[in-house]
């Protein structure tokens, strides 16, 4: 499978990749053994030392095993020193690299924070720009049809089809990096076109006390789309569909599993909740929560939507986590009862939000391809982040604001061909899955401590039951 683990966070300025770390561990570890292995030569040889050997009267085969001996306890030293060197070199390589990557994210955050508010200054000559643009591209549609012989709309559908032929442009870290970057820097622009002083965005903005930051951007894009009649929240109805017998998860691969496909299900469903019985006869859940369905921004009944989306990353009311939160109290969830909450794309999102919320006991927050890097996590609920690099989804929620996460990353088209069916094939869950079992094939210590984690007191729980659960919204009266 291309693309190696990189992980990173969990506390640590480390980044590196799961090979890596791997042979970090195992270069301590010969370490470890050939200073067993040198204490043990070195307490055989106090005993056969040439003095003994000469009281003996030994034969000159034992001097000669003797010297032998002492050389090789020579290289056993030199050897187990030559290995804790390595693994040193290799640990701070590695801590190198990440102190640098992190400098540099926070100095790129930083510069397009000003780019940002320059662009902002200039809004409006932007906004004539834009129109110039437009009117171009038009023009040039035009005179495009005129030489060709099609209308101005199939010629624009021929543009779309050319950048859905390059695929490669979407499907790149480096546009990845680029759009969280701008996603950054959106207050600093907004704040800007609407004549907020430098000196008080530095002061209230993300580098300051936070008033304002992506959450703030989010927020004016959904009370505008409101007041234009979309975007608008509505109220939402959760129906239980049906119910199986389950085992627990036994590692991330089998939460990826069960997590409902986006529009998929019987019905749609779009949230599974698990319970399980302990071994001291209380519940614990596992609660799963799928993707967006429909990238509307007009409701009608779907509540994993582009509204949904939209107000969650601004922190406000959405009818995604209300579905949720409904499912998981005719669950039997309580602020009391042990959950894992994992998420998918939005889903994550949601997880996100109901983790940060304290009003659930959570043992443990799984997240894959999630817009949530904007919500801050409590340090005491474990954190696994999983993404890949070239998906553009995770970067629309801006810079990551949970330390303690442990985020696994994958350069999923690396070294293979991008696949033509999917608008963003990086983002689609059945690649996430396969990443999931690389994750659980892992061999780094820090990854095996996040996974025993995971299961922190489900190990010992006996077979339970699954729910799905179906949401729709109620359409809002006129």
């Amino acid at each position: 499978m291309p693309g190696d683990l990189i992980i990173s966070g969990g506390g640590s300025v480390v980044v590196a990749s799961d090979q890596l770390r791997v042979q970090a561990e195992r270069l301590r570890a010969a370490a470890d053994e050939l200073d067993e292995l040198v204490e043990a030569v070195r307490q055989f040889s106090a005993v056969v030392s040439v003095t003994r050997l000469r009281a003996l009267n030994a034969p000159p085969e034992a001097f000669t095993a003797e010297e032998v001996t002492s050389r090789g306890l020579a290289a056993l030293v030199r050897a187990a020193r030559r290995a804790e060197t390595l693994s040193w070199a290799l640990d701070s390589a590695m801590a190198g690299y990440g102190r640098v990557d992190g400098f540099i994210e926070k100095l790129v955050q930083r510069l397009h924070a000003k780019v940002g508010y320059a662009l902002g200054a200039v809004a409006p000559m932007v906004a004539l720009a834009a129109v110039s643009v437009v009117s171009n591209l038009l023009s040039a549609a035009l005179v495009s049809g005129l030489i060709t012989g099609k209308s101005p709309v199939e010629t624009g559908r021929l543009l779309l089809r050319l950048l859905g032929e390059h695929k490669e442009l979407l499907t790149s870290p480096t546009t990845v990096a680029l759009l969280r970057a701008t996603i950054g820097g959106s207050d600093d622009f907004v704040g800007a076109a609407i004549g907020v002083p430098v000196v008080v965005m530095k002061a209230i903005g993300d580098e300051g006390i936070g008033v304002v930051g992506l959450e703030t951007s989010a927020a004016v894009v959904a009370m505008l789309g409101s007041a234009a009649g979309v975007l608008r929240e509505t109220p939402v109805v959760v129906t239980k569909t049906g119910g199986a017998a389950a085992l627990p998860p036994r590692n991330v691969a089998d939460r990826a599993a069960r997590i409902p496909e986006p529009g998929g299900g019987r019905n749609g469903e779009q949230i599974t909740i698990e319970r399980y019985t302990q071994a001291d006869g209380t519940a614990r859940f596992e609660v799963y929560l799928s993707g967006t369905v429909d990238f509307s921004v007009s409701p009608e009944h779907e509540p994993f939507d582009m509204t949904s989306n939209i107000n969650g990353i601004a922190g406000l009311p959405s009818a995604s986590v209300e579905a949720a939160q409904a499912a998981m109290l005719d669950a039997g969830v309580t602020s009391a009862t042990p959950v894992v909450i994992t998420g998918y794309s939005q889903g994550g999102l949601v997880a996100s939000v109901l983790a940060a919320s304290g009003d659930y006991s959570v043992d443990a927050l799984v997240t894959f391809g999630s817009p949530s890097g904007l919500i801050s996590i409590p340090e005491d609920v474990p954190v696994l982040t999983i993404r890949h690099t070239d998906d553009i989804v995770p970067a629309t929620g801006g810079y990551d604001a949970t330390d303690h996460a442990v985020l696994v990353e994958r350069h999923l088209f690396e070294d293979r061909e991008i696949p033509d069916q999917f608008a963003v094939p990086a983002h689609q869950l059945e690649y996430y899955r396969e990443t999931a079992a690389m994750i659980d094939d892992a061999g780094s210590e820090q990854l095996r401590d996040v996974l025993a984690g995971l299961d922190r007191g489900g190990e010992h729980a006996q077979a339970g039951e699954g729910s799905s659960y179906l949401a729709r919204r109620v359409p809002a009266e006129n």
